[in-house]
C-alpha cells in the first residue's frame, strides 16, 4: 500500500487485513477501508507471515485461531466492499499506483526540469495512453478472468482477487463456536465507528484514489502540476471503452462475488 501523511505505509504488505482491539476484529481484503482501520490508536495488525500460494487459506486459519483466543466480548467485523468497485480501484492501484507511479515520484525526486514531470503528468491524463496500458495488461496476464481465478500474484490477490466466500466460511465457524458477528459495508464504516467512540485519523474516502505520497521538498512541486481526478477519469473511460470480450471476462469475474455480496447485506448483516 502506497501510506499518506498519517497512514502507516506498507502495513499489510499486499496481504490479507487482520486487525484487532480490546473488542474489535476486523477482517478484510485490500481496497476494504484497511488504510482507516489501521489508523486506529493501538490497533494491531495480525497478517499471514507467509507469501504461499494459500494466502487466503492461511488467513482464514488465523482469524480461526483470533476467535478461540479472544475475549468472548471481541465482536468479528466482516468490512466488505461492492465488487465492482472494488475491482476498479485495486485495478487502478495495480496498474497506475504500482507501476507509473513510480515515473512521477522518480522525477519529483531527482533533478530533472519540471518540464519534464509535467510532461509525464500530462500523459497520465491521456485517454490513448490508458487504452494502451489496459490493454498491454490484459493481454499479458497469465490467468483467466473468471469467478473461480484465484491469482498467482500476492499483489493482485489483495487488491482485487475475490475472497468474499471466505467470509461466508467464517460466519459458518463463528456461528458453530457461538461468537458474535457482523459485516459492514465500508460506506457505513466512518458512522459504525463513531458509534462506537473508535477514534481513527484517516476518514474512509475514495479520495485517496487521488493521492500521490509526499517527499520532503518536492510536494510542493507535485501538487502545483499533479491532477489525480483528472488521470483517474482517463483510466475509467479507457477501462469503459475497452473491447467487449474484457468487458464481459471482467463482468464474469466479479459475478459470484456480486452474489454473496448481496447475500451478505441482505441475509448476514448484523447489527
Amino acid at each position: 500500500m502506497i501510506g499518506g501523511p498519517d497512514r502507516i505505509p506498507n502495513i499489510t504488505k499486499d496481504n490479507m487485513f487482520i486487525a484487532k482491539t480490546n473488542k474489535q476484529i476486523f477482517y478484510c481484503s485490500g481496497k476494504c477501508a484497511t488504510h482507516t482501520i489501521s489508523s486506529i490508536p493501538g490497533i494491531i495488525i495480525n497478517t499471514p507471515t507467509k507469501f504461499t500460494l494459500n494466502l487466503r487459506e492461511e488467513a482464514v486459519s488465523i482469524a480461526k485461531k483470533l476467535l478461540v483466543s479472544k475475549n468472548r466480548n471481541c465482536e468479528l467485523i466482516f468490512l466488505i466492499r461492492e465488487p465492482k468497485d472494488r475491482l476498479i480501484s485495486g485495478l487502478y492501484e495495480v496498474i497506475f499506483k504500482r507501476t507509473f507511479l513510480v515515473w512521477i515520484e522518480y522525477l519529483a525526486l531527482s533533478e530533472e526540469s519540471e518540464n519534464n514531470l509535467q510532461e509525464l503528468l500530462k500523459i497520465f491524463t491521456d485517454e490513448l495512453f490508458w487504452s494502451m496500458a489496459l490493454d498491454r495488461y490484459f493481454r499479458l496476464t497469465p490467468h483467466k478472468w473468471d469467478s473461480d481465478t484465484v491469482f498467482d500474484s500476492h499483489r493482485e490477490k489483495y487488491h482485487y482477487g475475490n475472497w468474499l466466500s471466505d467470509v461466508l466460511e467464517l460466519i459458518e465457524y463463528a456461528d458453530s463456536i457461538k461468537w458474535k458477528w457482523t459485516t459492514l459495508d465500508i460506506s457505513n464504516l466512518d458512522n459504525f465507528l463513531s458509534s462506537k467512540n473508535i477514534e481513527y485519523t484517516t476518514k474512509n474516502t475514495k479520495n485517496d484514489i487521488f493521492y500521490i505520497p509526499k517527499y520532503k521538498g518536492v510536494s510542493k512541486k507535485i501538487d502545483e502540476l499533479y491532477n489525480g481526478e483528472q488521470i483517474f477519469k482517463a483510466f475509467m473511460s479507457a477501462l469503459n471503452n475497452m473491447p467487449s470480450n474484457i468487458q464481459e471476462n471482467l463482468k464474469n469475474y466479479i459475478s459470484k462475488e456480486q452474489k454473496i455480496y448481496k447475500l451478505l447485506l441482505e441475509k448476514y448483516s448484523q447489527t
